[in-house]
């Protein structure tokens, strides 16, 4: 499985492609191309989208979107300022900064959280019957299942490329079906951009 983080997009939510991000995915799809990919599975957000459209132009398989893909609702945290999160929840700073526990963002999700509706998409392609899958989505994603296959504390995401580079390539292999054993391979690997 290669997971992939979208490509680098202007600033906001969720805005078009930079023509640098467009170079990034081009770049990601030939580097791509040598492995066999199968399938595309891609989070319908716009950034997420597009991306995996771009890879797929070129390795013509086929491209399913799927909702649980979508990043870390981040709450408040995404709809106001930090200055008005750092003044209305001292406590979630304050144990966020730590990095000691999974807190969940004010009116939005932790890591657990993500995990849980995120896991039955791991395993939908672990049982799908193909040997190589590619799947674009965000960095939280990336994180969140790396701590949630290895069975790292989900609070402990945070040390694993923060932020993970645009573009970049965690290669994960099943090794094992019978009891999900995982062997993580590379991680955010981003040698094709430069």
């Amino acid at each position: 499985m290669y997971l992939i983080r979208h490509w680098e997009q202007d600033s906001g939510v969720d805005q078009d492609l930079t023509e640098k991000g467009c170079e990034q995915a081009r770049l990601t799809a030939l580097r791509l191309q040598e492995c066999g990919i199968e399938r595309i599975y891609a989070s319908p957000v716009k950034r997420t989208a597009h991306t995996a459209q771009i890879i797929n132009q070129r390795l013509t398989v086929g491209l399913e979107t799927r909702k649980m893909l979508h990043d870390i609702d981040m709450g408040d945290c995404e709809t106001r300022s930090w200055e008005y999160v750092r003044t209305t929840y001292p406590e979630f700073m304050q144990a966020f900064n730590a990095r000691q526990r999974d807190v969940p963002y004010p009116n939005g999700e932790s890591g657990k959280h993500v995990w849980r509706r995120s896991r039955c998409v791991l395993e939908e392609i672990a049982i799908c019957g193909l040997e190589r899958v590619a799947v674009v989505t965000h960095g939280g994603i990336i994180r969140v299942w790396i701590c949630g296959i290895f069975g790292i504390g989900q609070e402990r995401r945070f040390f694993l490329g923060d932020p993970l580079d645009n573009c970049s390539i965690t290669f994960i292999n099943l090794h094992d079906p019978a009891s999900n054993t995982f062997h993580l391979h590379r991680f955010n690997d981003s040698s094709h951009l430069f």
